[in-house]
Parts: C-alpha cells; structure tokens; sequence
C-alpha cells in the first residue's frame, strides 16, 4: 500500500472520510444540499435537513475536492478540500442571504455593515460575506443592497 492508500498491486484506491459540523439557519425544515466536487464534476452528494448537523462522505479517494453547501435564503459557500492518506474534518457554515455578520439574523448590524462598505467608511474584505452582502446578486455592493437590507429588517420588503 502506497503513501496515498493505493495498491500498487491491483491499483485499488481506498478511501477516507470528509467529515464535520454544518451550521445553517432559517427554517430547520428546508434541506441542506452538499455536493463534493473533483474537476468540476460531482463526486457525491448529500441532502440534510435542520440548522446543526453534522455530516460524513464516506470513502473518499485522495484528492483535491470542491465541497459546496447549499440552502434555501442561503448563500451558497465552496471549501477546497485536500484528502490524502486520512480523513479529515472541514466544518461548514452558511449564512442567510443579507447576513453579512453571520450571526444567522439580518439586522441593523448587517444594514449599518452594508452602508459602510458603500460609503467607503469600512470595507467587508471577507470573500463570502461580501457575496452575503450583494444581495440584489448583480456582483456589486451598492445603495441597492443597502436599501434592500434596510427594508428586510424594517418589514417592510423581506429579501426571502
């Protein structure tokens, strides 16, 4: 057996678990959608349902992986994930869409985060919370989102 569990007799790859903790928010009824990428094609995929749980692909092959997370009023999030020759632990966490703060409400906390970084004041350099941020998903982060962010937390125009 080879450094990466492969066989070099029979070519035989063994494989290891993905596993770890999954923290989402909202409903605890909408499905949780997991999909491990190798080369941009679906290696496995696993369907959750709640807020906290955990997860587990068994077997594994070694290999870098793309592992997507996906929920209803969620912004989807990809890990890159390494396996070698031993499973390993990558915890996940997605936010609610216009939960720039990530802690699984929208409120005047993600609004004032929003208006700074378009006055310029503070900027969110945070890769996946300015894509919480763009809520209107035009790939910008503009009075737009502000004002869309404000009317969620105001009720009076909910973003989901």
């Amino acid at each position: 057996i080879g450094e990466n569990g492969s066989c070099y007799m029979c070519g035989y790859v063994a494989g290891f678990k993905l596993s770890g903790s999954l923290t989402t928010f909202g409903s605890d009824e909408d499905f949780i959608t997991m999909r491990l990428l190798k080369d941009g094609v679906v290696y496995a995929v696993m369907d959750l349902d709640g807020n906290l749980e955990s997860y587990c692909f068994d077997l594994v092959a070694p290999g870098e992986y793309i592992l997507e997370v996906s929920k209803k009023n969620h912004v989807t999030r990809e890990y890159t994930v390494t396996v070698g020759s031993s499973d390993v632990t990558q915890d996940a966490k997605i936010h609610l869409k216009g939960d720039v703060t990530g802690d699984g409400r929208v409120n005047v906390g993600d609004t004032s985060r929003v208006f700074a970084h378009v006055k310029g004041t503070g900027m969110i350099t945070d890769e996946y919370a300015l894509k919480c941020a763009d809520v209107t998903g035009d790939g910008r982060i503009n009075v737009g989102d502000t004002s869309k962010v404000f009317a969620h937390v105001k009720g009076t125009s909910k973003l989901w």
